[in-house]
Formats: structure tokens, C-alpha cells, sequence
């Protein structure tokens, strides 16, 4: 664990863990959750235009890296 420039305690998560069910995140904190990693990260990947096939199920905590990640790459390619 670690004290962050916010002062708020932080720690690494396994990226397998479930959003909902492991982590107690309601589709109310991952709107709050995607908001402040937009102002974070400076870019809101579901602005773009979703992948071929529909963009996946946000489930777990790879799940959601995976979707910036992906995005980052449509931008610089």
C-alpha cells in the first residue's frame, strides 16, 4: 500500500478481479470511476467510435485497462 498524492491510501489490484462482485462497484461508481480517469488520463475512449464487434463487456478491472489501452492505440497508432 501506498499514500498517493491525494493523500488517499492506494494499492495494486489483481487485474482478474471483478468490478462488481470483488471489488463492490455498482454501474453507479464505474460512471464515477470512467470520470475521474478521464480527467486523469486526458481521454474518454467511449467518445470513439466502438471497435469491430461492438466494444466488450466492462467486467473486470483488465477489462477496463484493456479499453483505454485499446483507445490509446486507435489515437496513436
Amino acid at each position: 500500500r501506498d499514500i498517493g498524492v491525494t493523500g488517499v491510501q492506494t494499492c495494486a489490484l489483481p487485474i482478474s478481479m471483478l468490478l462488481g462482485a470483488d471489488l463492490g462497484l455498482d454501474s453507479l461508481d464505474l460512471a464515477q470511476t470512467i470520470v475521474l480517469l478521464e480527467r486523469s488520463l486526458g481521454s474518454d475512449p467511449f467518445r470513439l467510435p466502438p471497435p469491430a464487434g461492438g466494444r466488450p463487456a466492462i467486467r473486470t478491472v483488465a477489462d477496463l485497462i484493456e479499453v483505454y489501452h485499446s483507445a490509446a492505440a486507435a489515437v496513436h497508432p
